[in-house]
């Protein structure tokens, strides 16, 4: 009896935890897939422009059939005009949108199309479910009944010519292709891009059925396996591989090859970790509103070496590393801001010294690590006050002993210096991953399409400056500008993404925390969570993946804020290194 008892509530408990989210799912693409009717205005340079826009729920990527009316359906009793059986006779998917109407490319043949031509959104078009977990059937049905504007290939028939696995170049014949990952329904469009993405879920049964009797004999619980990309040490998590368990046990916590280094009174704004004496050792260097301090491990032992106090007046804000003067002694780079305006600065380090190398650069600096080059300087500038970023994000160069105006970077433009990192998609385009501005992770193509999101937030700034409102009528109309977080490659080419749980009232009041470090596995343009670090209780400010101990061996390295200024405190703050290897 006890175990039946227990049987009943696990099922219970699974309906209950499965119905809401699939519910959720369905929701979504009903939302993403809402039918919308317009018109075709004109055709401009290959392109046609459509008249509608983002008001109207328009997106990059949306399909529209371009319609051709077809015999009147008479109702046989009536006499009434009931409807036409229409066709898509072309298929338009959109590029850019415009307010008052978007452009939007051919898919295949566009002889047909004709200015004034209607046009619907998802309708007209094929669509097909492929399968690569155990959903099944009953899942493809729910998808059609709720999307019954497409025209659904049989799944018997879809599955017979499926690719044996996701990773294959997934080739169909459809305008949409379904497939249902481990962990993520990914929605393609023409040419296998992934058009929208979500977390994939069991489908839901009709009814909750009534549990025949068990045996008193527990139920062995499947151990996932590893993710092959998984770091082999004590203070790393592997993401699970996803299961039809509806119970998942909490991993026990190792804290073995974890430590603290450095206890730091303040709250840091960042952190870097680099050689700056030449003598082929990293230092750390942390960054505070006002100071900059640098250090040494020595073992565990973490010695500091200098400091410098910066003018009250400035507010830093991010701190980078470059050697653009080629002497082997890898120079600071900090964003900071005077009254609302850009003046960053450089520090070196020499001896046991820190000093100001040059100062007021009207630039928002930072080092990327991009693709086969390695971390390089970057910067973009302010622009007014409806626009805290403007212009493209270019290469930093040194010019006769000051920094100079490089090459503009590839990147879209839509994207702001800080929070993102570029890596190379599956067919060797050049995509980036960014935090947009509610933290959501995202993937774009070098033309700025969103290409995937993720479901949950990500990131988690504490960092930021104030300016003028654009409507300011006093200088008391201010509002907070904030810098998202760095994001960075892993030891085997993972996307290493801070995520930080808390409060996130307004950019001014905050209070992030646990945090962990993420590490995203790129499969093409989708993002699969691989392993991430042990929790820590406070706010991950920044990380390095380096050498921190000299053993020749990369560690994570975070900068970690544990509790803010109260009343005459100044808060406290830690640099937590997780070793790679056991």
């Amino acid at each position: 009896m006890k175990y039946l008892r227990l049987a009943f509530l696990s099922l219970v408990l699974v309906a209950l935890a499965v119905v809401p989210a699939a519910a959720d799912v369905f929701e979504r693409l009903q939302k993403d897939f809402t039918p919308l009717s317009g018109v075709v205005i004109m055709p401009v340079d290959g392109e046609f422009l459509i008249d509608l826009d983002a008001a109207r729920g328009v997106a990059p990527g949306d399909l529209f059939a371009v319609v051709r009316t077809g015999e009147r359906i008479v109702h046989p009793v009536s006499g009434e005009v009931i409807g036409t059986l229409d066709d898509a006779k072309a298929v338009l998917r959109v590029t850019r949108v415009r307010s008052g109407y978007s452009y939007a490319v051919p898919v295949g043949d566009a002889a047909a199309i004709n200015r004034g031509d209607k046009i619907r959104r998802f309708e007209h078009l094929s669509a097909l479910f492929w399968d690569y977990t155990d959903q099944g059937e009953s899942y493809f049905q729910q998808l059609r009944e709720a999307l019954p504007v497409l025209d659904w290939q049989a799944y018997d028939a879809a599955q017979a010519r499926r690719p044996a696995t996701p990773e294959a170049p997934l080739k169909f014949d459809a305008h949409l292709a379904f497939v249902a990952r481990p962990g993520a329904l990914d929605v393609l469009g023409p040419g296998g891009q992934v058009m929208h993405s979500y977390p994939l879920v069991a489908a839901a049964p009709s009814a909750v059925a009534m549990p025949q009797p068990v045996a008193a004999t527990p139920v062995p619980v499947p151990v996932p396996a590893a993710p092959v990309a998984t770091p082999a040490a004590p203070g790393i998590v592997a993401a699970p591989v996803p299961t039809a368990a509806g119970i998942q046990r909490a991993q026990q916590q190792q804290w073995e090859g974890v430590w603290i280094t450095a206890e730091i009174d303040g709250t840091p704004v960042g952190m870097e970790v680099t050689d700056l004496t030449g003598d082929g050792r990293n230092e750390v260097a942390v960054l505070f509103h006002d100071r900059l301090e640098v250090g040494r491990l020595e073992g565990r032992d973490y010695h500091t070496l200098a400091t410098l106090n910066f003018d009250g007046m400035e507010r830093s804000l991010a701190i980078s590393a470059a050697d653009l003067d080629g002497n082997g002694r890898n120079e600071l780079y900090i964003t900071a801001v005077r009254n609302g305006q850009l003046a960053s600065r450089v520090v070196v380090l020499e001896g046991n010294l820190l000093h100001i190398a040059q100062s007021n650069i009207p630039w928002y600096l930072r080092s990327v690590q991009w693709l086969d080059e390695g971390r390089i300087l970057l910067a973009q500038r302010m622009g007014g006050l409806e626009h805290d970023f403007t212009g493209s994000i270019f290469r930093v160069r040194l010019t006769g002993g000051q920094l100079s105006e490089g090459p503009a970077m590839a990147t879209p433009r839509n994207l702001d210096l800080f929070g993102f990192v570029p890596f190379a998609g599956r067919d060797g385009a050049t995509l980036f991953a960014r935090l947009n501005p509610v933290d959501r992770l995202q993937v774009l193509n070098a033309d700025g399409r969103v290409l995937w999101e993720s479901s949950r937030r990500f990131g988690g700034s504490e960092v930021y400056f104030e300016r003028l409102s654009p409507a300011a009528g006093t200088a008391q109309d201010i509002r907070e500008v904030l810098i998202h977080p760095d994001l960075g490659i892993g030891p085997a080419g993972e996307i290493l993404v801070p995520l930080s749980e808390g409060r996130r009232v307004s950019i001014r009041i905050r209070g992030l925390g646990p945090s962990r470090l993420v590490a995203m596995q790129p499969e093409g343009s989708l993002l699969r969570e691989v392993w991430h670090t042990q929790p820590q209780d406070g706010y991950l400010v920044n990380f390095r993946l380096a050498d921190v101990t000299g053993d020749g061996r990369a560690e994570i390295v975070q900068t970690v804020t544990f509790s803010r200024p109260l009343m005459a405190g100044s808060g406290r703050a830690a640099v937590v290194v997780y070793e790679l290897h056991p």
